[in-house]
């Protein structure tokens, strides 16, 4: 698959997930630090839960109180680029 091909399949899912106040995120760098990762998540709102325990293979799931924050957040986190590492966030 050519990168294009690739980005277009990712629109197309991401466009068929049903939004919830929870958001699996990847493609994070095992070098950011938490207090790093949870201020730009509340930037979007306040977080219920943050969990960081597969950092280190680049995945952290976050849970916001409000669906409409995590909403937000689904869009925005994929302009995140930390570390050279862009983020891609999924309900």
């Amino acid at each position: 698959h050519t990168p294009d091909e690739e980005g277009e399949f990712i629109a197309l899912r991401s466009e068929k997930e049903l939004p919830c106040r929870s958001l699996f995120i990847r493609n994070v760098s095992p070098n950011a630090k938490i207090p790093q990762i949870r201020r730009i998540l509340e930037e979007m709102g306040p977080l219920k839960d943050l969990r960081t325990h597969q950092l280190s293979r680049g995945l952290i799931f976050a849970c916001f109180f409000d669906i409409r924050d995590a909403e937000r957040a689904q869009k925005e986190l994929c302009k995140i680029d930390l570390l050279g590492r862009k983020w891609d966030a999924h309900f």
